[in-house]
């Protein structure tokens, strides 16, 4: 009896509602059976341990665009079977499910597949210190877009763990028929373009830097324990389809591995430059409201209409360091002072602000504090 209860259990209702408090969860009542109820957020799992209660409330501040994990769990006569619900919270409260597969867990590597019955598959990279349990890159905004999205998770590894041919074995397969783009920024833009061919997909890439590749002679600590396994870009099947590369023109670490490493495998590529906005050039791009639609016509196949002329914070940010390399000391005092009280300035910007003020500091022998 154990046995044909038990595989009853993938078949019954499990649901999740947003109330004025938090998150309810509920499931089908069975006679006989005990429920647990776990609700996993960004940061924290909350649990309600075993009961006859076929529901449970978790008080939880809801916040729209976050990934939540609903984690049903039944016991019957000392046996236990869980089923989980991946979802989030659109702006409109409403709950929207994430159907997510496994593609391959590997020690130096993770792919997932979230799938909404799209035409259109994102094959998305994380950046620079990111292992596979960090979130993937763009996956909400990809999917409120409309798309599949097909995550490839690194283990901090510059992606040196997944070879060309492996990536191509599990993931081709998962996007025949469709149209396929390949999405990243800085590490994950090198990832992008570094795959494309595997997969003959179009690839939006934004600063592409793969900090540990040789040519870069790297002595930084975070890279002199990562092998470089990679073959030359060169050396892989190209793709078919367009390339996007979002550049600024002004930073002369991402020009340089621009030209010495993409340009000789893609020289046709369509470069989209900002000038200032650093690094950060996909961070930009965001907050001047302009990547939403740049993405969509892309995937509509048309050229994307960008103003490059349009300023943010990261462009201020841009502005300081470029007057600080060129020792231009007043211009490069303004611009941080810009920054610093910007009402845009947030954990992330204030990082690269500190470090400019750092150098301002050594460079000009001033005291001004760092924020």
């Amino acid at each position: 009896m154990s046995v044909n209860f038990m595989s009853k259990f993938s078949n019954l209702q499990r649901c999740i509602t947003v109330t004025t408090q938090g998150i309810l969860l509920s499931t089908q009542i069975v006679v006989d059976l005990e429920y647990a109820f776990y609700l996993q957020t960004e940061n924290n799992v909350l649990k309600h341990f075993y009961s006859k209660t076929a529901m449970h409330e978790f008080i939880v501040e809801i916040q729209s665009g976050k990934i939540y994990k609903a984690i049903f769990f039944y016991k019957y006569n000392g046996s236990v079977e869980k089923h989980e619900l991946l979802f989030f919270v659109n702006k409109n409260k409403d709950v929207v499910f994430l159907e997510n597969e496994n593609i391959i867990e590997h020690d130096n590597y993770k792919i997932d597949y979230y799938n909404i019955s799209s035409n259109s598959t994102f094959i998305v990279f994380n950046g620079y210190g990111s292992n596979k349990k960090s979130k993937p890159f763009g996956l909400l905004f990809l999917i409120n877009l409309g798309f599949n999205v097909i995550s490839v998770l690194q283990d901090n590894n510059q992606y040196q763990g997944l070879s060309f041919e492996d990536f191509e074995f599990y993931v081709a397969k998962y996007v025949k028929n469709k149209n396929v783009f390949l999405y990243g920024s800085s590490l994950g833009a090198y990832a992008a373009i570094y795959y494309a061919g595997a997969v003959n997909g179009t690839v939006i890439a934004a600063a592409p830097r793969n900090s540990a590749h040789p040519i870069m002679n790297s002595t930084s600590e975070n890279f002199k324990d990562v092998k470089f396994l990679h073959k030359d870009i060169s050396a892989n099947q190209k793709t078919c389809q367009l390339v996007y590369v979002f550049i600024d023109p002004l930073n002369d670490v991402d020009m340089f591995f621009l030209k010495n490493v993409i340009y000789s495998s893609y020289p046709n590529l369509i470069l989209l430059p900002f000038k200032f906005a650093g690094h950060e050039v996909l961070y930009h791009l965001n907050k001047t409201n302009q990547l939403k639609n740049i993405i969509s016509e892309i995937v509509d196949g048309k050229m994307p209409a960008v103003d490059v002329n349009v300023e943010s914070i990261c462009t201020d940010l841009g502005r300081a360091k470029y007057y600080l390399d060129n020792s231009k000391r007043e211009l490069c005092l303004s611009y941080i002072n810009r920054v610093a009280n910007s009402k845009d300035l947030d954990d992330r910007v204030r990082l690269l602000i500190n470090d400019i003020i750092k150098k301002y500091n050594e460079n000009f022998n001033q005291s001004i504090k760092l924020i």
